[in-house]
C-alpha cells in the first residue's frame, strides 16, 4: 500500500541520514592525536571535539525541515557513535599506558559532548534518551 512505501522511503531516508553523519564524524575523530602520556590536560576541549560539535550544532539546525522524530533518530544515533568511538579510542590494544593527565584531557572532551547533548540539539530530544 502506499502509506507503507511512503513509511520505507521515509526509514530508509533517515538511515541514510544516520551512516552520513557517522562517516562525517568518523572524519572528525580521525583527528584526534591524544598524547596518552599528557602530563596536564590542556584545560579546554580538544580542538577536534569542539570542532564536530560546531558542525554537529549546524547540522542539527539545518534539520527544521525534516520529521521531528527523524531528527531525534538521528541526533541520538551521532551521539552513540561519538560515544562509542571515544571508548574504543580509550581501549585501543595499542595503547600501552594512559596518563592521568591523558585521562583528564578525555574527561574535558567528554564534558563537552554532554553539554551538547544536553542542550538539546534538535526539539523534543529527551537529556536521558
Amino acid at each position: 500500500s502506499q502509506p507503507a512505501m511512503f513509511r520505507v522511503a521515509r526509514e530508509d531516508a533517515v538511515r541514510q541520514i544516520c551512516e552520513k553523519l557517522k562517516q562525517k564524524i568518523d572524519e572528525f575523530l580521525e583527528l584526534e592525536n591524544y598524547d596518552w602520556l599528557l602530563v596536564e590536560p590542556k584545560g579546554h576541549a580538544s580542538s577536534y571535539i569542539s570542532d564536530l560539535i560546531a558542525f554537529l550544532q549546524t547540522t542539527f539546525q539545518s534539520f527544521t525541515n525534516i520529521p521531528p522524530e527523524a531528527a531525534q533518530i538521528a541526533c541520538k544515533s551521532a551521539c552513540e557513535h561519538i560515544a562509542n568511538s571515544l571508548f574504543a579510542m580509550l581501549m585501543n590494544d595499542e595503547i600501552k599506558q594512559i596518563s592521568m593527565g591523558a585521562l583528564n584531557q578525555l574527561n574535558l572532551d567528554l564534558l563537552q559532548c554532554e553539554l551538547f547533548a544536553a542542550s538539546e540539539p534538535v526539539k523534543g530530544l529527551q537529556e536521558d534518551a
